[in-house]
């Protein structure tokens, strides 16, 4: 009578194992007792919750993240992002149209290309990310600088620089 219960609870924990390794989350775990096997199906349930949490917590973060590409991508000021290495991370339609390059073109490049001229303002980029937390600041506003575009043409432009520091990255 007892080991058909137990092989029972077994299979049961097993066939809920697999169930959320298959992304069904809407099982009933039996954490009934205080012996092993609902120790186990306690380890399930927890474990079963966490997953479903992180899982909105991705959806909320790539909502986000959508909503902030559908702005950056939309916006008619030029933007792009730069790692502390001065390697051009992400580059909106509008910078492809100040500079005449494709953000192809750009991403993987450094800050040279699009800005010989004027590396003070990065050197103090690279200065003040050591300090810099959660928050990020503003490293200037509006500074006059003369650009390049990518056919070799200079022409003056205003360059404002923000420092974030993103998962221990400083961009």
């Amino acid at each position: 009578f007892i080991k058909p219960r137990l092989i029972n609870r077994l299979l049961a924990l097993a066939e809920h194992t697999q169930a959320i390794a298959d992304n069904k989350y809407n099982i009933d775990i039996d954490t009934q007792g205080s012996d092993e096997i609902s120790s186990m199906a306690k380890s399930l349930d927890y474990f079963r919750d966490q997953l479903v949490e992180k899982r909105e917590v991705q959806r909320i973060l790539a909502d986000s993240e959508k909503a902030l590409l559908t702005i950056i991508n939309h916006a008619v000021e030029g933007l792009f992002t730069v790692d502390i290495k001065g390697i051009i991370q992400t580059f909106n339609p509008a910078s492809e149209k100040v500079f005449g390059a494709a953000a192809e073109y750009a991403v993987g490049q450094t800050i040279h290309c699009i800005l010989p001229n004027d590396m003070d303002v990065f050197s103090m980029h690279r200065q003040r990310a050591a300090g810099i937390d959660g928050n990020g600041y503003v490293v200037c506003r509006e500074r006059p600088v003369t650009a390049r575009r990518h056919n070799g043409e200079s022409f003056f432009g205003s360059l404002s620089v923000s420092l974030i520091n993103l998962s221990g990255r400083h961009d």
